[in-house]
């Protein structure tokens, strides 16, 4: 049965809490980390594209932070995609509520 958004929002949001408070990277590098992620992301397209509801707004930040996190943390290549998922969600939400993008991706976006 496939998980709803809010618990996939929880679960990665919960990760990053937990990155966060111990810097433990293994939280985020977990193998399970991009499925939830891809699940999150494809419970926000449309046929029509995608309304940025408060509940989007929570899947988009939570989407953000993992895939940025990830980003920093993997070696070399390795970061890319989750680098290019980081882009791609933090470029909606900067429209929708630019103050939700954590000042490291709006710095990186600027110089991009």
């Amino acid at each position: 049965m496939p998980q709803n958004r809010d618990q996939l929002i929880d679960k990665l949001s919960e990760r990053i809490r937990r990155f966060n408070e111990s810097g433990d990277p293994a939280v985020l590098l977990d193998p399970e980390v991009p499925g939830l992620a891809r699940d999150l992301a494809e419970t926000l397209w449309s046929p029509t594209y995608l309304d940025v509801t408060p509940d989007v707004t929570r899947a988009l930040i939570a989407l953000v932070g993992v895939h940025w996190i990830r980003s920093r943390l993997l070696p070399g290549e390795q970061g890319q995609d989750d680098l290019q998922a980081c882009r791609r969600w933090s470029g909606i939400l900067i429209h929708a509520a630019p103050d939700l993008v954590p000042e490291p991706v709006r710095a990186y976006l600027g110089r991009s």
